[in-house]
């Protein structure tokens, strides 16, 4: 499985310009992750939930791109590092951006409430 998504983000990687990239520098998800990592987790045991209440949370804050590269961060990390990569924890994280997006979630309670829901 690692493999898998190793191989994904690669590719998605290489067709990416260098100046998006740049630009797409998530600081705004790093000014308010640890925040709303510990709002999150505190609420949320389920890891796919905690994945899609996050995104959600972020997307209220952050523009859209930043919250994808977020995810593909933390999956990357789970490659490399102790933990285990899973595109569903990507799937989960678009699910709580949609949210955000489409304006069914205005509040971080409201994120908590429909990513606890069966999608």
């Amino acid at each position: 499985m690692k493999r898998i998504v190793f191989i994904f983000l690669f590719l998605l990687s290489s067709q990416v310009n260098a100046n998006i990239l740049i630009r797409l520098f998530p600081y705004c998800s790093y000014q308010v992750i640890d925040q709303i990592m510990f709002n999150v987790t505190h609420h949320l045991e389920l890891d796919k939930e905690r994945h899609c209440a996050v995104s959600c949370q972020l997307a209220l804050r952050c523009p859209a791109e930043e919250v994808v590269v977020v995810g593909l961060y933390k999956e990357l990390r789970d490659i490399f590092l102790p933990g285990d990569p899973e595109l569903d924890d990507l799937k989960a994280d678009w699910r709580g951006m949609r949210f955000s997006l489409r304006g069914q979630a205005k509040t971080d309670n409201m994120c908590l409430e429909l990513c606890t829901l069966k999608p």
